[in-house]
């Protein structure tokens, strides 16, 4: 995965040509913060994917890890429970392994993000 830098240099570089620069430095701005929580979720892939062997490709447990740090922002209590339960159902169908994916939701669990 890409590091910080190179995100925000990348997102920098397609804006230029679309956007003026008070535009463009909110944007920046915005996607600065959005990068830094997204390499940390990265960050907990790479590191449980290192300790298990996986059948599929990585790019799925990268999706699921952020859509479960989603559904965490997004909602609480019951409602977290039962959006999760579906979530996890939804990528045991697509074929991630059960372990795998408890041990991320164990590792974002511990996180302590904010936006």
């Amino acid at each position: 995965m890409r590091s910080y830098e190179e995100r925000i240099k990348r997102y920098e570089e397609k804006l230029e040509r679309y956007f003026s620069s008070p535009l463009k430095e909110e944007m920046v701005n915005n996607y600065k913060r959005k990068a830094k929580i997204l390499v940390v979720l990265d960050e907990i892939v790479n590191k449980v994917l290192t300790d298990y062997p996986i059948n599929i490709g990585a790019n799925l447990y990268y999706a699921f890890t952020r859509e479960l740090y989603k559904l965490k922002r997004k909602y609480i209590n019951n409602r977290l429970e039962k959006e999760m339960e579906i979530c996890f159902q939804k990528w045991l169908m697509r074929g991630l392994e059960k372990e795998i994916i408890l041990k991320i939701k164990e590792e974002i669990d511990r996180l302590q993000l904010g936006e």
